[in-house]
């Protein structure tokens, strides 16, 4: 006797920004039902059912990350898509900072705590005779 399938695809169904094309499905390797889906960008791909039905998934990932990218733009808070003030002096950050003086730890070079973002501004002014002396200079890429 043939067991009946939990998850059968309702052609023409919408589910977020997809629509079940046909009655294809694909099994995952433990058995989890995938249906043939179409987005709205007219991209196809086979989703699982369980996420279709939840709304765990309801659009391709061109599509998420297109959603992601105009919302961050309009928020103002996801980090990779906008340009943050940094805490430094001039080009020097904080980051930059940390680095140099972590490679000198890692070298075994002493570091002074007096050694400080002002300091080694200064001193990159100073001595590469570079006004706003970018930190780029002394961090290899």
């Amino acid at each position: 006797m043939k067991k009946e399938r939990k998850w059968k695809p309702e052609i023409g169904k919408i589910y977020g920004n997809f629509k079940i094309i046909d009655d294809l499905v694909e099994l995952t390797k433990d058995n989890k039902v995938k249906f043939h889906v179409k987005c709205s960008c007219n991209k196809t791909q086979f989703v699982s059912a369980y996420f279709l039905e939840s709304g765990r998934q309801n659009c391709c990932k061109e599509c998420s990350s297109r959603n992601a990218y105009n919302t961050s733009k309009i928020n103002n808070k996801r980090l990779g898509f906008i340009k943050l003030n940094h805490e430094g002096i001039g080009n020097f950050t904080k980051t930059a900072f940390w680095y140099i003086k972590n490679c000198a730890k890692k070298r075994n070079i002493y570091w002074d705590k007096e050694i400080t973002i002002e300091y080694l501004k200064e001193a990159a002014n100073k001595y590469l005779n570079i006004e706003n002396a970018s930190i780029s200079v002394l961090m290899p890429e």
